[in-house]
C-alpha cells in the first residue's frame, strides 16, 4: 500500500529496474495483455533474463473479492503465453512459477489451471489470436497510459 507509482523506477544501482504500471479498479484481460505486450515485453527482449521467475497471484480475477480487477481465466493463460514468447526469445523458454495467492478457491483453481495448460501449450482452448484482435481494439482507450510508463522508463531503457 502506498507504493508502486509509474515514477519509482527504484534506487542507486537498481534505479531503472523496478517498472510500475499503476492501474485503475475494472482492468480486464486486454489491458493487462496490452502493459505485458508494449511495457514488459520489451524492457524483458533487452535485459535478457536467464530466467524468469514469475510469482502468480490471481487476486486479478474477476470473481476475486478483494482485487477490484476484471481478469479471466483466458486472460491468465494469455499473459502466460507472453511470458512464455519472452522466455523463448531469452533464456531457452525457462519459467518457474510459484502460487501467491487469491481469495476465492474457485478463481484461484480456474486460473493455476489456465496457467499450466498454456504452460503445457494445450493448443486450441484459447484463442490467442482473438485475444491479440480484442487489445488491438482496446489499445486506443490505454495507450496514454502505456505512453507515460514508456516515457518513465525511457532514460533507462532503449526501447521507447
Amino acid at each position: 500500500p502506498g507504493t508502486g507509482a509509474a515514477k519509482e523506477f527504484g534506487r542507486g544501482r537498481g534505479e531503472g529496474y523496478t517498472v510500475n504500471a499503476p492501474l485503475s479498479t475494472g482492468c480486464d484481460d486486454s489491458i493487462f495483455a496490452n502493459i505485458y505486450v508494449h511495457v514488459l515485453k520489451p524492457i524483458a527482449l533487452i535485459y535478457q533474463p536467464q530466467l524468469i521467475l514469475v510469482s502468480a497471484g490471481f487476486d486479478i480475477h474477476h470473481r476475486d473479492p478483494l482485487g477490484g480487477m476484471r481478469v479471466t481465466e483466458t486472460g491468465f493463460a494469455r499473459l502466460m503465453n507472453i511470458l512464455k514468447d519472452v522466455a523463448r526469445s531469452t533464456c531457452s523458454g525457462k519459467i518457474v512459477v510459484t502460487l501467491e495467492g487469491g481469495y476465492d478457491l474457485s478463481a484461484l483453481s480456474g486460473s493455476a489451471k489456465a496457467v499450466l495448460l498454456e504452460m503445457r501449450e494445450d493448443d486450441g482452448w484459447v484463442d490467442h489470436e482473438k485475444c491479440r484482435k480484442q487489445e488491438e481494439t482496446e489499445y486506443p482507450g490505454i495507450e496514454p497510459g502505456i505512453e507515460s510508463i514508456q516515457n518513465i522508463q525511457g532514460r533507462f531503457w532503449k526501447c521507447f
